[in-house]
């Protein structure tokens, strides 16, 4: 019987290192967009003018305030990522032969998903520390 979901599908492996690869890049960036926090990207400002270091503020980012809801909020949508590209994969005709375009419907994938729980659960971290701002 073959293996469901190999690990040694270079398009799978491919995509799954650039999707976490531009996740990565996107965190602060989502930060910022999701708590209106003042986090950017990591080549600008990235966490200088979030309101974590504003001492005046009642209410701080929940990602960067707890670090337990940011590595919870971004481990999940990594693994979602990683799910979806391995899952996605299983219903393609071309498994083992990399090509630019199976390459890029899985890293799509994979990063639709990313962002999906990470608007989840950054949405949740506001609810459940009583943010008063979620991309409102």
């Amino acid at each position: 019987m073959r293996n469901k979901y190999p690990l040694n599908n270079p398009s799978a492996m491919i995509a799954t290192g650039m999707a976490l690869v531009i996740a990565a890049i996107m965190v602060l960036p989502l930060c910022g967009l999701f708590f209106d926090c003042g986090c950017t990207w990591l080549w600008t400002e990235m966490d200088d003018n979030c309101n974590i270091h504003d001492l005046e503020k009642i209410h701080k980012c929940p990602w960067c305030q707890s670090m337990i809801s940011a590595i919870l909020s971004i481990g999940l949508s990594s693994i979602a990522t990683i799910w979806t590209i391995y899952h996605y994969r299983s219903f393609s005709k071309n498994h083992n032969k990399p090509d630019a375009v199976t390459i890029s419907i899985y890293c799509i994938s994979g990063l639709a998903a990313f962002f999906v729980i990470a608007f989840l659960t950054a949405g949740a971290s506001a609810f459940f520390q009583n943010y008063p701002y979620f991309l409102i």
